[in-house]
């Protein structure tokens, strides 16, 4: 067709490998748009060879392969529009009659592979979104609102999982909707809530760091009763972190200990603990579990060697919350963890004296490993199926012990100490949503703080020969650890 025939071209969409470029130009002969493609070997085509009273079209949308070429097809003389489909074999198809009414079905966007085509239609009554295959021809998938009455357009739709992604021209926030009845979920929000299930994975750590740091934050053999090659103890702790998670987490064990020669205590311990937090976005997560813990301590002349290992197991629920509209709904989840914790801790002989206190160094390394089970939500409006996560950290303390015995019965331990974390940010999480495993979502770990201090008061009293009561509280700035912490203890020789 001779370029001559034609004016005011203008190209709306190209093909991927660059051969065929799609859209429309005036005919001098009738002076109305017609959908044309150019090839690469500089062949212009009209795609609707046949013009019908008045009628005009604009190719607007083309396959990436360039085989499939979708526009609209409208009244030159009024306001009616359809979709057009053209390809090689079936040429040019108008998918209704543009003269028939004034109703506008205007088409927003064409698969790649050109077998689904997208859009709104506009009439008397308001805007409809459809879909159409040449299967199914056209499927009204109802009207998308946003959070302040926009009007969403469709950019995609999945017909094997009904879902239809899209996005609201006035602000260009995104959305998909499973479904056509399903809630509308935008990605990012939904993204967002996941920080709650995520932080109680993370805080999975902690678990293992309250009675490692707590009730055993300094060594067996300072529980010892004088004069008692045996003895027991019961003790409850309690932690509460709001710095950098809203946290709260009780535990409470039974242990044994004995003394091994002249020079040695070995005792063993075990414990249940429960742990409730509230997500920044909605929802609660609860942890619960038990552990057994098995400590050594030897003197070695002028210091102390002491050798703390635990193993614990974690039940963790979350109750996920995700805004839809003006309701809220809720995922659940359910997950085990498994922890694991060596330290190695070194206590000097006293250095020095002031005001009545005895002044002694320590130093300990502690490696804590922590794995999360994967896990599939359960409920709500976009469940998601987290990733098996599991992480190793290592800390490493160096403090100071000051020792004073107020009176007879009552000795009070204050240590101050300084915390490193060596491992850096903990491991990441991922996963993906259950509704249509399309949205993946890979959130890498952080790292609170690289340094943290903490500072710690520890009472014991005397209550008889054999018997002392113990009450210890302990603050920390923020970082791995809980902003404040205290544990009782009674201990019984015998």
């Amino acid at each position: 067709m001779p370029h001559s025939d034609w004016s005011f071209g203008t190209a709306s969409a190209l093909s991927t490998n660059g051969d065929i470029v799609a859209g429309y130009a005036v005919k001098l002969d009738t002076g109305f748009f017609h959908a044309i493609k150019w090839d690469a070997a500089g062949q212009l085509t009209q795609l609707n060879p046949i013009q019908l009273d008045g009628t005009g079209s604009m190719a607007r949308f083309i396959a990436s392969d360039g085989s499939v070429i979708a526009g609209d097809y409208f009244n030159h003389n009024g306001i009616g529009v359809v979709p057009f489909v053209w390809n090689e074999t079936d040429g040019f198809r108008a998918l209704g009659d543009p003269l028939a009414s004034d109703d506008q079905v205007v088409l927003e966007s064409l698969s790649a592979d050109g077998h689904l085509l997208t859009g709104t239609r506009y009439d008397n009554s308001g805007s409809t979104m459809w879909y159409w295959t040449n299967e199914e021809g056209f499927v009204d998938i109802g009207s998308i609102t946003g959070h302040e009455g926009e009007d969403g357009i469709i950019t995609g739709f999945d017909p094997d999982t009904g879902v239809i992604f899209g996005y609201y021209e006035m602000t260009g926030t995104y959305f998909m909707r499973c479904g056509t009845e399903g809630p509308v979920i935008d990605p990012q929000e939904w993204m967002v809530s996941l920080s709650g299930p995520i932080a109680s994975a993370a805080s999975a750590f902690m678990l293992s760091a309250q009675p490692m740091e707590g009730a055993h934050h300094r060594p067996l053999s300072t529980y010892a009763i004088p004069g008692k090659n045996e003895f027991a103890w019961v003790t409850g702790d309690y932690g509460v972190s709001n710095k950098s998670q809203d946290i709260r987490q009780g535990s409470g064990e039974f242990g044994y200990g004995y003394r091994v020669g002249q020079t040695g205590v070995i005792g063993f311990s075990a414990g249940y603990y429960d742990q409730s937090q509230d997500f920044a976005l909605g929802g609660t997560g609860e942890s619960t579990g038990r552990f057994v813990i098995a400590e050594a301590g030897f003197n070695l002349g002028k210091t102390q060697i002491s050798l703390t290992g635990l193993i614990g197991h974690t039940s963790i629920n979350t109750v996920r919350a995700y805004v839809v509209g003006l309701g809220t709904d809720s995922s659940k989840g359910h997950t085990k963890g498994k922890s694991y914790a060596f330290r190695a801790r070194i206590d000097g002989e006293g250095i020095g004296k002031f005001a009545g206190n005895t002044f002694s160094p320590f130093a300990s390394v502690t490696v804590d490993h922590t794995q999360v089970d994967g896990y599939t939500e359960t409920g709500g409006a976009v469940p998601a199926i987290f990733n098996e996560r599991s992480d190793t950290r290592t800390t490493g303390r160096i403090g100071i012990l000051a020792l004073a015995e107020l009176n007879a019965n009552n000795t009070l331990r204050t240590t101050l100490e300084v915390v490193r974390n060596f491992s850096g940010a903990a491991a990441g999480v991922s996963g993906t949503d259950t509704a249509t495993g399309l949205i993946d979502f890979s959130v890498p770990g952080t790292a609170d703080r690289t340094v943290w201090g903490r500072i710690g008061f520890d009472l014991d009293h005397k209550m008889n020969a054999t018997t002392v009561l113990n009450f210890s509280v302990h603050a920390s700035t923020r970082g791995d650890a809980f902003d404040t912490a205290f544990a009782l203890s009674l201990r019984k020789g015998f």
